[in-house]
């Protein structure tokens, strides 16, 4: 590309000489003449040079655009540490559970409140004993899924003393 920048810089010195020359001042058809071949060539040349200029353009873009591999594997460990940060922040928002301490007593019938997390009473409780009952259509006049009838057998369990309302269900959980 230099070589054509010189070639051009040569053809602008010669035809600015030529218009002060008196040889052209006397032949103004050569002059004429000197002046178009200039033009001519000085637009090949920089229509050469454009295109030549907008291919190492092309060429440095799509190099560029070319990623390094090792910076492909930066941009994955960052985005794989992204995604751990967004688990872990996501963990450290899971409630601590409720620990329910042991009522005093706890006997049937017992009736007690747990402390929430929050400091709170939760809602009152009630200690249902263990037991069994018989399962299933006692009749006869039931559903297929309700036969056999059968023994179920439960161990000693806590109930809500009262309905739970779903505004309560929303803040225990």
């Amino acid at each position: 590309m230099t070589l054509k920048l010189f070639v051009l810089a040569i053809i602008f010195v010669l035809t600015s000489g030529a218009l002060f020359s008196d040889f052209f001042k006397k032949h103004k058809f050569i002059t004429f003449l000197a002046s178009i071949m200039a033009i001519i060539s000085s637009f090949f040349l920089l229509q050469d040079i454009m295109s030549s200029i907008k291919k190492d353009v092309i060429a440095e873009v799509q190099n560029n655009s070319q990623e390094n591999p090792l910076q492909a594997k930066l941009d994955k460990e960052r985005q794989e540490n992204a995604a751990l940060q967004a688990k872990l922040k996501a963990l450290q928002n899971i409630p601590k559970p409720v620990v329910i301490p042991k009522p005093v007593s706890n006997e049937a019938g017992t009736v007690f409140r747990d402390s929430l997390v929050d400091g709170s009473s939760g809602p009152e409780m009630v200690w249902i004993p263990a037991g069994s009952f018989r399962m299933g259509d006692i009749q006869g006049g039931g559903y297929f899924y309700e036969k056999p009838v059968h023994r179920v057998s439960v161990g000693k369990f806590a109930m809500g003393k009262f309905d739970t309302k779903s505004a309560q269900l929303s803040y225990l959980c």
